[in-house]
């Protein structure tokens, strides 16, 4: 992970969902950071104590590793990533039919479920994430006010922190929750465990310029995505077509 996601190959499925809570309302107070391969944002961080944003996906991340359950896990919100390139054609981690955006933004959410372990071993560690993927173009005659605090706190300098504020669910793409591809993948940082379940929206969202040269500004030294990144093809990725769950 990521891929280059053949839109046409994709197989169609109604056995999916995403159901997200907690997310309406403004959060302040969160932490912008540069780690140096990406900018991040902090939501939960690594606990799911005192956390109120939430997902749930039924039994999707089961189901696509062959695991028969039907208990959905609940999912916390531990960050948001964005990756980005030197001009409009390049960025995501992502591509669609070989085209790649000029950015992609991930909520990457971690399973409760105590007993979900990182061993390979057992197929039940496929289910300990989940990432919402969203790419990002630019363009917009206007900036972006949902992204706004956030890309005003971004650190220039890898180790630089920050601080903003954002109503999480407008940063989505319009039908994220019923228009997505889906698949089994793994993390797109070392160690890439094969421990995702990853989706992404067939919408985009839009940026002014000058937004997307905020979102440059940061030095990212381990950032590679400008000069030598090519998405990888994966053998199997869906296409949603069942409807949001609330």
């Amino acid at each position: 992970s990521p891929i280059d996601i053949a839109a046409d190959g994709a197989t169609a499925t109604n056995a999916t969902s995403i159901a997200l809570r907690g997310l309406h309302h403004a959060r302040a107070g969160l932490t912008v950071y540069n780690d140096g391969h990406a900018l991040g944002v902090s939501v939960c961080g690594g606990s799911a104590h005192d956390c109120s944003a939430l997902a749930s996906f039924g039994t999707w991340p089961k189901a696509v590793r062959g695991i028969a359950d039907e208990n959905a896990d609940t999912y916390f919100l531990a960050r948001l990533r964005f990756h980005w390139g030197s001009n409009v054609g390049r960025g995501s981690e992502h591509a669609v039919c070989g085209y790649s955006a000029a950015a992609e933004m991930q909520f990457e959410v971690v399973n409760t479920n105590p007993n979900v372990t990182s061993d390979r071993r057992d197929p039940a560690s496929g289910t300990k994430y989940v990432v919402l993927g969203t790419m990002i173009e630019g363009g917009a005659a206007e900036d972006n006010a949902a992204f706004a605090s956030i890309l005003g706190a971004v650190p220039r300098d890898a180790g630089a922190t920050g601080e903003a504020s954002a109503r999480l669910d407008e940063l989505l793409a319009a039908d994220f929750d019923t228009k997505y591809f889906t698949y089994a993948g793994g993390l797109t940082e070392p160690p890439c465990s094969q421990q995702v379940t990853w989706h992404l929206a067939q919408n985009s969202v839009r940026l002014s310029n000058r937004q997307l040269d905020q979102l440059r500004a940061a030095t990212t030294p381990m950032h590679g995505h400008d000069v030598s990144y090519k998405a990888l093809f994966f053998p199997f990725a869906a296409i949603a077509m069942g409807t949001a769950t609330e």
